[in-house]
Parts: structure tokens; sequence; C-alpha cells
């Protein structure tokens, strides 16, 4: 089967963190050959648009498709969509309503996931389940606070900032991360040393591949997650100094943003053609089209359509989705 038969579908949690590598990878699989759909709300879809309209106009089979996102049914204000705009409207009853939302959503998407689930998901939800965490993940409100005395001076992003934008500047010489994936991985494509302060979950682990695999970080000194001790465990001296170390013009400085800028080089070259990670695209979609094959052979013929109304769920060409020629791909 030809890579351009195939038609990938994308379905990343309404989180901008989620939906910005979803989109990404979109683009990648399309510059292979397949066709690729990508499913959200439509305000994540209009924030994402300009980025799938270029790469249509670069000859690349992507979409966005639609689907509401029940926010009036469960008090939310309408236009709520996406984690981030709940910085804003940060009680517990609130996040409960949203996650509800994101249930209630994806009832019509249950045949298709059930149809094609991601293995990575179903054994991160195995693993949460078998170490009790979410027996131990609490419903405190967070409270929002001000910096005081912040600077009236540089520029004030409100919203998502454009970090591979602001990465990709020559004259950023470090930038401070909480050690989230798609920041850990934007800080190694360019080269750019992490001052790093980790707050929950998989961060740390993060951390010590920025600190001490790669070499190319500094650690704040965050030793555990904030919610699990009580006080504070970076101080300003502390912070002051971290400053200092990533941004010094010694030989260690020196060695550092050294290191940073061959990790860079070596990260592109495994996105280039013949690279690792780019090899291993093209053995997905050839071992996808081969599963799809197989597929079509052992079927009768018949197709099974999703369980969506008409007109909620097709193309931009208005052609109708079906489950058996979707390969789904859940965040």
């Amino acid at each position: 089967m030809a890579a351009s038969e195939l038609h990938f579908l994308l379905v990343p949690l309404v989180a901008q963190g989620h939906i910005i590598p979803m989109v990404d990878l979109a683009r990648l699989l399309a510059a292979l050959g397949p066709r690729v759909t990508v499913v959200t709300t439509p305000v994540n879809a209009a924030r994402n648009r300009a980025t799938v309209d270029g790469a249509r106009r670069a000859g690349l089979a992507v979409e966005l498709v639609e689907l509401p996102f029940p926010a009036r049914q469960l008090g939310l204000p309408e236009g709520l969509e996406n984690l981030d705009q709940l910085l804003d409207n940060v009680s517990s009853t609130m996040y409960l309503a949203f996650f509800k939302a994101i249930w209630k959503m994806a009832e019509p998407l249950q045949e298709l996931v059930l149809h094609c689930p991601s293995a990575y998901f179903l054994l991160a939800v195995h693993n949460l389940s078998t170490h009790g965490v979410y027996d131990r993940v609490g419903d405190d409100e967070m409270e929002p606070f001000e910096v005081p005395d912040f600077p009236g001076r540089g520029l004030l992003v409100r919203g998502w900032a454009p970090q591979v934008t602001i990465l990709s500047h020559p004259a950023v010489g470090g930038f401070l991360t909480h050690c989230g994936w798609n920041a850990t991985l934007e800080a190694i494509s360019h080269g750019v040393p992490a001052l790093t302060w980790p707050c929950f979950a998989d961060q740390f682990c993060s951390e010590r591949l920025l600190v001490d695999v790669l070499r190319i970080g500094v650690r704040s000194g965050v030793k555990v997650p904030a919610k699990n001790v009580p006080g504070v465990q970076v101080r300003s001296g502390d912070v002051q100094e971290a400053i200092a170390q990533l941004m010094d013009g010694g030989a260690e400085g020196m060695a550092r943003r050294s290191r940073a800028k061959e990790v860079a080089a070596e990260a592109r070259a495994a996105m280039g053609e013949g690279g690792s990670s780019n090899s291993d695209l093209v053995d997905m979609i050839r071992y996808v089209s081969e599963l799809s094959r197989k597929g079509r052979h052992e079927r009768d013929g018949s197709s099974m359509t999703l369980p969506f109304a008409a007109a909620e769920l097709r193309s931009n060409d208005g052609e109708k989705i079906e489950a058996g020629a979707a390969l789904s791909l859940q965040s």
C-alpha cells in the first residue's frame, strides 16, 4: 500500500503542550506521503490554523477537523476549551467541570479510539493505577499571585508565547524551564543552555537528562515536587547563583554552551534524511502500510463508519472519515 493512501487521525488532549507536538507530528507524517487529520475543538483549531494552513500551502495533506466542546452544558464559560485558559479560573470546581467536558466530548470518539488505541496511553494509565497515583492526587485550589516589583521593561506575552521563535534568536543565552518534554526538546534542538526548575511528574527526569546526561543545564535547586514539601525550596540566593552559573563566561560556561551547540547539531541530523528519528518515522509508515494492506485482505469489503452525525466529523473536502481508514494517535 502506498504511503499516499494512508490516513492518520490524530486526537490530542486539549492542552497546548499536547496540541503543538501533535500538529508537528502531522506535518512530519504528511511530508512522507500520508494524509493526516488533527481533531480538536473550534478554539484550539483557530489557534493552530495558521500552522496547518502553512503546511497545506507547502503541499502537505494536513487538515483540522473540529468537534464542539460542551462548555456551556457543564457551566463553563463559552470559548474556554484549553487547559491554559484555566489559569484565570483556578477553582477545583472549574477544573472538574473542564475534564467532565473533555470526557463528554470524547464519547462520540469512543468507537474510533477502541478501534486502534494508543499502546503508550494504555501503559501510562496502567502504571498510574498500579502505583496509586490517582488516589494521591488532591483537589487543593491553586491561588494566583503577582510577582512583586516586576520590572517595567522587556516583552510580556499574554497567552502562549512563541517559544521556538524566542529560542532561535541569537541573543538568547539561556532560559528558565520547568522541564516539560516539549521545552526540553526545544532547548536541545536550538542549542540553548537551560536553567531547570521542575515542578512535578517526569519533569525531574527531564532535568536529569539536561543536567547530568547532556550537560547543557544548570539546576535551580528544586529537589522534590513542591506539593510534597512545605516551605520554600529555592531562595533568592539560589536563583542568583544558578543564573550566574548558567551565564558564566568562563571555561565551564563556554564548555556548556559549546556542548549545547553540538547536541543541537546531532538533534537536527537525527531528523534529517537518513537520520535515526527520520528513519524511525519512515519505518513506522511502512509498518502501518503493511498492516493496512493485510487488514484490507482480511475484511469482507464492508466499511465501519464512525458513530457521529453526518456533519460532525468530515474532512475539508466533505469526505466522511471512516474508522477502518484511519490510525488514531492520542496524547
